[in-house]
């Protein structure tokens, strides 16, 4: 829909601009439509490659949600509600009713471009039989030589039977068909119809028209652009008419043309140029009689004028994207901790922590910036494509109390904890970000047999992870000792995912979203879960991690005979990765500060 906006902003300033420059030749007028279509034309390359620069449009959603990106919104000051938020763990149904509504809207443009381009793709044909039909006329070359000794060398002029006025088509080799009843009409006249015709040449005006008549199709569904499209044949043949009156008397030249509109009892269904048309004669003819209006080629300054300003439109409109969601700045009563210190640690030190403690503490060791946003989000590296240096550079050592405890939530997704980190990234970081969609390359971790079955290694969890965990976190609440991580008989951990010894990754009571999440960073691309399996797994995976530059567990290296991540998903789990390229919802930093430490 963003293209069509940027399209409908194009044609109207076009056709505005025809308005304004009423007083000027209809060359002029011409090139203003022609630069018209080639914004039209470029925009969508221009879209696709320039740097992005976001409108806001709060509550705007676009293309299917590869993976959710939690929108915050906080109350007004008189309102007490408190934040809420929708976490779902892949696309939702309505999501996918929106991608089927876009692709039935795709198809109905594809059909109603493909109609309206069956009359220009038959074009090489049509013009053939024209060709086929017409025989040489040697009077219609030797007045031709005589007008335009230049251009009598590469045009032919045919006569043939079927056309009732003179048309040019052609470009590589034009051609000026005149119709068989030009072998009675005087000199003058014949003249007039091949200056006519060959101005028509000169400017180049069919391939200009049939470009333009295949951007009509492509834009079928807009009325502005059949509207601008009319209007540019109407300048080109008043172009061509000025030409024309350079060794004409206009009174004459517009009778020939009034007479030849008469005995044209059809219009042909090509796009070609024809001399005489019924369409917009009158304007035509009124132009020819009015002394007043300016008459002339275009210059070289007008030409430079309209070319860079259409320059500068494909500039502006081209790199303009609508932004999905707005996060919004957080009011007096939205949910935050009750007490934050942030200071920077300039240690050095490589090792990050991260801890909840009893009584609704949260404790941050280390952790850049852009760790910290991507955790708050839920989201996956790639989807925070952009900030400054510093967001990487620098660590932060953060410590915050609020009231109360917290259900433990899966890592990954955003919970009660991530909203009131959000909250602190606003206030103290003074973040303000928006979503916008971009299309990158991702993996699909899917199920790898058609029949469902899953490979030895991946097998529901034994272990109630989230039960148990938020028993030993109300045990600690009590007073209690805290207990020891649970274990998998056989070794492994009961309950989250752990890497090494080597090239390997143990894991218990794990979803497989937390395990795309996982082969995220050692893959470089966004991993979307697509296994359609629900609840926690426990698996071992083992695999040669030599092409993975982000996967460095330490320890023995892999034997000789490991397989790829690929493969070894695949044998030992029963799952594979699809790569794909696909709309993906990324999070942009609009603004960010350093905070101030206390």
């Amino acid at each position: 829909m963003m293209i069509v906006a940027k399209a409908t902003v194009v044609l109207v300033v076009a056709l505005q601009a025809l308005r304004w420059t009423r007083p000027a030749t209809a060359s002029v007028r011409h090139l203003l439509l022609a630069a018209a279509f080639a914004v039209l034309a470029v925009l969508p390359l221009v879209e696709r490659l320039a740097p992005p620069v976001g409108i806001p449009v709060d509550g705007f959603t676009t293309a299917r949600v590869v993976l959710p990106i939690t929108r915050v919104e906080f109350a007004d000051a008189g309102n007490a509600a408190p934040a809420t938020s929708s976490i779902p763990s892949r696309p939702t149904p309505a999501g996918a009713a929106l991608w089927s509504r876009n692709e039935l809207l795709l198809v109905v443009w594809g059909v109603g471009a493909g109609i309206c381009l069956v009359p220009v793709l038959l074009t090489p044909w049509r013009l053939r039989q024209l060709r086929g039909k017409a025989r040489r006329w040697s009077r219609g070359d030797a007045l031709l030589r005589e007008i335009a000794p230049s251009a009598a060398h590469r045009v032919a002029v045919f006569l043939h039977d079927d056309e009732t006025a003179p048309l040019m088509c052609g470009i590589a080799r034009p051609v000026i068909l005149m119709p068989a009843g030009a072998t009675g009409w005087s000199d003058v006249d014949v003249e007039r119809a091949l200056a006519h015709e060959l101005e028509h040449v000169r400017r180049a005006d069919w391939p200009v028209y049939l470009t333009t008549r295949i951007l009509c199709a492509l834009y079928w569904f807009h009325p502005l652009v059949w509207i601008a499209w009319r209007r540019l044949g109407l300048e080109a043949e008043r172009a061509c008419d000025d030409a024309v009156l350079r060794v004409a008397e206009a009174p004459a030249y517009a009778q020939q043309l009034v007479t030849l509109a008469r005995q044209r009892w059809r219009t042909s269904s090509m796009p070609v140029l024809s001399m005489a048309g019924h369409s917009d004669l009158s304007t035509r003819v009124a132009a020819l009689l009015d002394e007043t209006q300016a008459r002339g080629r275009l210059g070289r300054t007008r030409a430079s004028v309209i070319v860079a300003a259409a320059a500068m439109l494909i500039a502006a409109l081209g790199p303009l994207r609508v932004q999905a969601e707005q996060i919004v700045v957080a009011k007096a009563d939205a949910a935050a901790f009750d007490v934050v210190s942030i200071r920077e640690n300039k240690s050095g030190d490589s090792a990050q922590t991260r801890r909840r403690q009893p009584g609704g503490r949260i404790i941050v060791s280390n952790f850049p910036l852009r760790a910290l946003i991507i955790d708050a989000f839920g989201l996956q590296t790639q989807q925070l494509p952009d900030g400054p240096d510093w967001i990487d550079s620098a660590r932060w050592d953060i410590t915050a109390q609020a009231s109360g405890e917290f259900a433990v939530t899966e890592p990954g997704t955003v919970g009660p904890v991530q909203l009131m980190m959000q909250r602190m990234l606003i206030d103290r970081f003074r973040l303000a970000v928006h979503t916008e969609k971009r299309e990158l390359p991702i993996y699909l971790l899917t199920v790898a047999r058609r029949d469902g079955r899953l490979g030895p290694g991946l097998k529901p969890a034994a272990i109630d992870c989230e039960s148990l965990m938020n028993e030993m976190m109300k045990r600690v609440q009590g007073g209690g000792a805290p207990s020891a991580p649970p274990e998998r008989p056989g070794g492994g951990p009961g309950c989250g995912m752990r890497s090494g010894p080597g090239p390997r990754i143990s894991a218990g009571g794990t979803s497989m979203g937390a395990l795309a999440r996982m082969l995220a960073g050692p893959m470089g691309r966004i991993v979307e879960d697509r296994t359609k399996l629900t609840g926690g797994y426990d698996f071992d995976l083992e695999f040669d991690p030599s092409a993975l530059a982000g996967f460095a567990p330490g320890g023995p290296p892999a034997a000789e005979n490991a397989a790829s991540i690929f493969t070894a998903l695949e044998e030992q789990l029963g799952l594979k990765l699809q790569s794909e390229r696909a709309p993906v919802e990324v999070l942009v930093i609009d603004r960010v500060e350093r905070p101030s430490e206390n």
